[in-house]
């Protein structure tokens, strides 16, 4: 099983190209070394300007659901 802690995914109510940072439920900023990945929480995720390099929708809409599933 691949569990994922965050993933770039849409931001809600938006388009695909609107990318933000999702974070797996239940994680707790007061312990030490989840608080780094819990500031990123609903950031903007900063995309290659080179369009070649940038994800694709597949792997961004995949890294979401891998994100919701139970580990």
């Amino acid at each position: 099983m691949n569990c994922q802690l965050i993933a770039p995914g849409p931001a809600r109510g938006t388009f695909h190209d609107d990318l933000r940072w999702h974070i797996r439920d239940g994680m707790n900023e007061r312990i030490e070394g989840q608080r780094e990945v819990m500031r990123l929480k609903n950031k903007t995720v900063i995309l290659p300007s080179d369009i070649r390099l940038q994800p694709k929708r597949e792997a961004v809409d995949r890294r979401m659901v891998l994100l919701r599933e139970t580990c």
